[in-house]
């Protein structure tokens, strides 16, 4: 057969066909396809966040105040309208002087025929004595769950919740809402006391944390309407040490959150924290939590009711916020944080309102757990070269650290 024959019937268009591209089967079509709408998708919800972006630039610039009052954000803003807590009431006034003290029972002794509690049989027995608590900082808002602890109306919540806030709400399973007055609280352990004027409220029965054991099952209550978690302690004993301060706190398998552990019978014999381990600069795992025992508990919160602060512990008497990245962008702020109260003893130190606290001791803000770390990292007395950021300007301070009690 001539070449031209053999040409002619393995390819009618007289041309070889070696190295040529084969055309695209109907499925790499319809792939590509829908790549292509994918992209053009999000090319326009790019251009939507930029309009969005710039329209907000827009309204910051056209704002009347030099510096924003909504500059920072707290810890997990409210998700919906539903949980949204308000009350017209004043804040209530905090007795003058208080001799409540937390009374710690001893849990059943094992010879005693008592039956161990199922999350949900513990969830029942609590769900009286717990309540939600809302916080307000300016326009940024926080929610965790508190335990009613004394009759005479104090409430345990963790520290974090209620930092800096101006707004306190506590809600009670009957759905009534109360203002509630912060009585102290203490951030090296993460706990704080409200006080609320309200009757007939349930206290929580709080047992002794000395008898824990590693194995002993726990409940972690977390929502108010939830079913606690279930867990075991991995470490009853568990200390941490910064500089010369030292807090005991129990390791469990339940994921860090906030909120009451109890034991086997509904005591309360621990608050979940998932700030202590910030303060630390522990490495969080999945599923590892650290809660305060209710040793230090009562403890901590005896002095907080009597006296209003936890004697020994380092301050600069100011209560502070850190400024949220879009403020940071927009306003061409730095960040740090933003002073939002101070006492006489910061104000005698140069300190003012509004003031952003950039770096102390050499290390950068960016967090109050930054702050209150180099604070308990350094004995009272000391004097640290802080960097302020104040009318656009970078000025440094000599701040000493005292006592709490003496603010």
């Amino acid at each position: 057969m001539s070449n031209k024959n053999y040409e002619s019937h393995s390819n009618p268009s007289g041309t070889y066909q070696t190295g040529m591209p084969e055309e695209p089967t109907r499925k790499s079509s319809i792939l590509i396809a829908v790549l292509l709408v994918l992209t053009i998708f999000l090319g326009g919800l790019a251009s939507m966040l930029g309009i969005l972006n710039i329209r907000l630039v827009h309204q910051l610039q056209q704002s009347n105040s030099t510096l924003p009052v909504d500059i920072y954000t707290q810890q997990l803003p409210m998700q919906t309208e539903a949980t949204h807590l308000e009350s017209d009431a004043p804040v209530p006034v905090l007795p003058e002087s208080s001799s409540a003290c937390l009374e710690l029972l001893q849990p059943p002794a094992i010879t005693e025929s008592v039956k161990d509690l199922s999350p949900a049989d513990i969830y029942t027995v609590n769900e009286s004595a717990l309540v939600t608590v809302q916080a307000t900082a300016e326009h940024a808002t926080t929610r965790g769950l508190g335990v009613v602890m004394h009759a005479d109306g104090y409430i345990l919540v963790n520290a974090h919740i209620v930092d800096a806030a101006s707004h306190i709400y506590v809600k009670t399973l009957t759905g009534d809402v109360y203002r509630a007055a912060l009585v102290g609280a203490d951030m090296l352990t993460d706990l704080a006391v409200l006080y609320i004027e309200a009757d007939d409220l349930t206290v929580a029965s709080f047992a002794t944390s000395y008898h824990l054991q590693e194995d002993d099952v726990i409940a972690a209550a977390e929502e108010p309407l939830e079913e606690p978690s279930s867990g075991r302690i991995t470490n009853a004993q568990y200390d941490l040490q910064l500089s010369r301060y030292t807090v005991r706190l129990m390791k469990t398998d339940v994921t860090s959150c906030d909120g009451p552990v109890f034991n086997r019978y509904g005591q309360v014999i621990g608050l979940n924290s998932s700030r202590v381990a910030g303060i630390f600069s522990l490495h969080m795992k999945q599923g590892v939590g650290y809660a305060v025992p209710s040793l230090t508990i009562k403890e901590i919160t005896d002095q907080l009711m009597q006296q209003g602060f936890v004697a020994g512990r380092p301050t600069l008497g100011v209560d502070t916020v850190a400024i949220s990245k879009l403020y940071q962008q927009f306003w061409g702020l730095p960040g740090g944080l933003r002073i939002v109260e101070l006492n006489e003893r910061a104000i005698g130190q140069g300190l003012q309102d509004d003031d952003i606290l950039l770096a102390l001791g050499g290390k950068r803000l960016q967090s109050n757990d930054d702050l209150y770390r180099i604070l308990f990292s350094h004995t009272i007395g000391s004097t640290l070269t802080a960097v302020v950021f104040r009318d656009g300007e970078s000025i440094t301070l000599p701040l000493t650290i005292f006592d709490t009690a003496d603010s």
